[in-house]
């Protein structure tokens, strides 16, 4: 009986202790927090981890779908490094196609790049902030209103 009350307790202290972790997230307020975490998560091989760090404001449906089968299969790879860059000089934040206009879901401050194996293949990913916190960026899409032009999308 005293052994079966020790893992009662047990359990319930690890419960509370899990529980309690879990409320005590505290966001990342630098763009180096999030790439710690974004790399922790990765070795960890936690899809979930990744896919908190984005901001999905605004962000549809499809597109967090989409974005979700990537992060997971992002952690299948194997990776070398998670670093970050600087935006290129001519980096543009919004495009338009086939009268959707697309944005970030925050104004983008950086690449979050995952250097991956065979050496040369990387994925990037946008960042930035939002009030005190930093955060993934995702694409908003918005319907334009008024004429539109097809556009020719090539592949590389």
């Amino acid at each position: 009986m005293k052994n079966r009350t020790s893992l009662i307790v047990a359990g319930l202290l690890a419960s509370l202790l899990i529980g309690c972790s879990k409320h005590t997230y505290t966001p990342p307020t630098s763009a180096e927090q999030l790439r710690s975490e974004f790399e922790s998560a990765l070795k960890a091989k936690d899809a979930n981890g990744i896919i908190g760090m984005f901001n999905w404001q605004g962000v549809s449906d499809n597109l967090k779908t989409e974005m979700r089968k990537e992060i997971a299969e992002l952690v299948k790879h194997e990776w070398t490094a998670v670093r970050l860059t600087a935006l290129p000089a001519d980096y543009q934040a919004t495009n338009v196609v086939n009268g959707i206009r697309y944005r970030p879901s925050v104004t983008v401050t950086g690449w979050v790049v995952v250097d991956a194996l065979p050496k040369g293949n990387a994925a990037k990913f946008p960042y930035g902030k939002s009030g005190d916190t930093f955060y993934l960026s995702c694409n908003v899409a918005e319907k334009i209103s008024g004429p539109t032009t097809q556009s020719k999308i090539l592949n590389i």
